[in-house]
């Protein structure tokens, strides 16, 4: 979750990133992300710059702005 309360960022075993913004629509995702070949294994919101990261079991991590 971030700091600000209104965003979350969830990875999934399906290789999905999942963002919820809270304040456009808290039931769907606002965007769905699928980058990586495998399972997502952890997601991380920089605490400085809007950027956050996803790494997946098939070893790369993705940086995105948002």
């Amino acid at each position: 979750m971030h700091r600000g309360g209104d965003n979350f960022v969830l990875g999934t075993y399906d290789k999905k990133v999942l963002w919820f913004d809270m304040d456009m629509s808290g039931d769907k995702p606002y965007k769905s992300l699928k980058y990586q070949s495998k399972a997502i294994r952890d997601v991380q919101y920089s605490p400085k710059w809007p950027l956050f990261a996803s790494a997946s079991d098939d070893g790369t991590v993705n940086v995105f702005y948002g």
